[in-house]
């Protein structure tokens, strides 16, 4: 049995004071016994003294690991999973961002569906008919493309391949090999799922809303999705 105290949450962030203490408060309102890691890339807003200065809970762990070379998405879950995979302190692990793209409430459900039989759950937006009334068609248009795009070239078995809102066991994490991706930025979030779909692991989805950032700006531009393109191709053969 899969609990909150044996789970630890991994939070990569940059330029987020303004959301982060906000997510901190939710997780634990939610759970109080999760264990929270904050992957700071040295961020000069001051993320990292926000985590720093929350307030203890009784029963809580929150802590920031302030990372000042080797930058990126990806190279900040990668340091993560490896402090993860030391030991047998936690039974899973769960990525998710520090925006509000996702909600702390569903983290029980993506707990649940490990307990249920998964190794990896995923909470998506497409994983059934839904409507995203706070997002701009023009960002609906991109997901759904970059979702029907890298899925076909892939061939992975899943509705939200792009989704950063993921669950695994930690036993499933050590199968994956992250250290040596071949991606940085958010195709490092279909890459560990092509890993994973390789390697045969049991997927599961669980769906999930799809909320406006409360503070601040998306991070995606015209440049990382034309980087992206080439992404999927490059996954799959291996370059």
């Amino acid at each position: 049995m899969i609990t909150p105290e044996r789970t630890i949450i991994l939070i990569p962030t940059y330029n987020e004071a303004e959301n982060i203490g906000l997510t901190l408060q939710q997780i634990q309102a939610v759970d109080a016994r999760f264990h929270i890691l904050v992957l700071d890339d040295n961020s000069p807003d001051g993320t990292a003294k926000v985590v720093q200065d929350f307030p203890a809970v009784e029963g809580s762990s929150v802590s920031v690991l302030v990372r000042t070379s080797n930058k990126g998405f990806a190279q900040s879950y990668v340091d993560g999973f490896e402090r993860v995979s030391r030991g047998n302190q936690y039974d899973a692990v769960i990525t998710m961002d520090a925006d509000f793209s996702h909600e702390p409430k569903e983290l029980p459900h993506l707990l649940a569906l490990l307990n249920a039989g998964a190794e990896i759950a995923i909470g998506s937006r497409y994983a059934k008919r839904q409507q995203f009334p706070h997002i701009s068609l023009w960002r609906r248009i991109m997901s759904k493309f970059a979702n029907f795009y890298v899925r076909t070239v892939l061939g992975l078995p899943i509705t939200d391949c792009t989704a950063g809102f993921i669950a695994m066991r930690t036993e499933a994490l050590k199968k994956l090999s992250m250290n040596n991706v071949r991606t940085e930025g958010y195709g490092f979030l279909f890459q560990l799922k092509y890993r994973a779909y390789k390697a045969g692991l049991r997927m599961a989805e669980h769906a999930v809303a799809w909320p406006e950032r409360h503070q601040g700006s998306s991070k995606m531009n015209m440049k990382r999705i034309f980087e992206s393109f080439l992404l999927p191709w490059k996954i799959k053969f291996g370059s």
